[in-house]
């Protein structure tokens, strides 16, 4: 897959995101402020259900 220079996530860390709020069971804002997430944003949309 081809990932831009810029891309504030990559698939794997999406789902790494996704699967630590499903799974886990970690709130979204506990995910967005832990220390791997450099920006809360790239939460929301890695949790939104479009593509």
């Amino acid at each position: 897959m081809d990932i831009h220079n810029n891309a504030r996530l990559t698939p794997y860390s999406r789902a790494e995101l996704v699967r630590r709020v499903l799974a886990d069971g970690q709130t979204p804002k506990a995910v967005a402020t832990a220390p791997r997430v450099l920006d809360p944003a790239g939460v929301a949309d890695a949790l939104s259900p479009r593509p």
